[in-house]
């Protein structure tokens, strides 16, 4: 899905749940500027960043779930 960054902080709960004990989730279509934002939100529901991408003023993450969250 093409989601914009509040969209993508909106729906993080639900999309968290679709996502195995040790699984991994790929996002992509923010800004550089919002990685901070991004990371606590995801990181706030177990996620923490394996990769990360930048192109032209955009990033991508891939994120896998750490501990037992």
């Amino acid at each position: 899905a093409n989601l914009i960054p509040q969209e993508l902080l909106s729906v993080a709960p639900s999309l968290s749940g679709f996502v195995s004990r040790q699984g991994c989730l790929m996002i992509s279509g923010f800004l550089q500027k919002q990685k901070r934002e991004i990371t606590a939100a995801f990181g706030q529901r177990g996620f923490g960043v394996q990769r990360v991408r930048h192109q032209k003023g955009w990033a991508a993450f891939v994120l896998k779930r750490e501990g037992k969250k």
